[in-house]
């Protein structure tokens, strides 16, 4: 079979095809910025935190007072109705706003008695977007302390939370959805 010039020839051509074909993906993957331009591939997909969430800012006052209200009012259940206010339809999760008032929400509570205070400590501050991670303490034996997420996002003017969970808890950190 190799003795047929043909063969050789057909084979010969599909090897060059092959080798230089592997050379152009080889050296498009060497350099990222190609890749990333091709529509649908995986790297073009991929977002840097400032796509995804903007520019790096100071943390915002308002953020920190719903955070700290939020906390009041959800968390520590001294006011539900009020805290409706304070959170995106996604952290609502289809709850009502009467189951919501009535306390039959998505929140995480922590006893109130004995709650001695909220510890914050900012993982990321960006303009679309502000994720704290928040220690709950209490000085009454039995009450554990815990380590949960809280997630902002402005929305009209004003800062809202979209998420709040337990570290641990999956999604173990929240998305960048509103």
């Amino acid at each position: 079979m190799w003795d047929r010039s043909l063969v050789r020839a057909v084979f010969t051509t599909v090897s060059v095809i092959v080798l230089v074909a592997g050379l152009v993906v080889f050296v498009s993957s060497r350099d990222g910025a190609r890749v990333a331009d091709v529509p649908g591939s995986a790297l073009a997909q991929t977002k840097t935190p400032e796509q995804l969430y903007g520019p790096e800012i100071k943390l915002p006052p308002e953020a920190v007072r719903t955070a700290r209200r939020f906390i009041q009012t959800a968390v520590l259940r001294q006011d539900t109705a009020a805290s409706w206010a304070l959170v995106t339809p996604k952290e609502r999760a289809g709850t009502s706003q009467a189951q919501w008032d009535r306390g039959d929400m998505p929140v995480v509570p922590y006893p109130r008695k004995g709650f001695s205070g909220a510890r914050f400590n900012v993982i990321r501050s960006r303009q679309r977007d502000v994720l704290i991670q928040v220690l709950l303490s209490s000085h009454t034996l039995g009450v554990k302390p815990t380590t949960d997420f809280l997630e902002l996002v402005p929305s009209g003017g004003r800062w809202l939370v979209t998420y709040w969970a337990p570290q641990g808890q999956n999604p173990p950190l929240p998305s960048a959805t509103p």
